[in-house]
């Protein structure tokens, strides 16, 4: 984690548990989502604290990621009575 004007050395790291080159921040940025590519899953990490909270993995492979993007939910649709 860097601190504006952005230009020293990060304050603070976080261990990531596999091989991970692209990162995410959620909506509300309260977690971090990194896709390892060692494994072909998705890392969940809290942000800032750095914890690992879950991986997931629908499908993704090993060594196959381009990039990591961030979707927000969805609202449910609301009926049309």
């Amino acid at each position: 984690m860097y601190a504006p004007p952005y230009t020293k050395r990060p304050f603070k790291t976080i261990v990531l548990k596999g091989n991970s080159l692209y990162c995410a921040l959620g909506l509300r940025q309260v977690r971090l989502y990194c896709m390892d590519v060692q494994y072909g899953s998705v890392d969940a990490y809290t942000y800032p604290g750095g914890d690992y909270v879950y991986s997931y993995n629908n499908g993704m492979q090993a060594n196959s990621a381009i990039g990591i993007a961030i979707q927000p939910p969805i609202p449910p649709v609301k009926s049309q009575r």
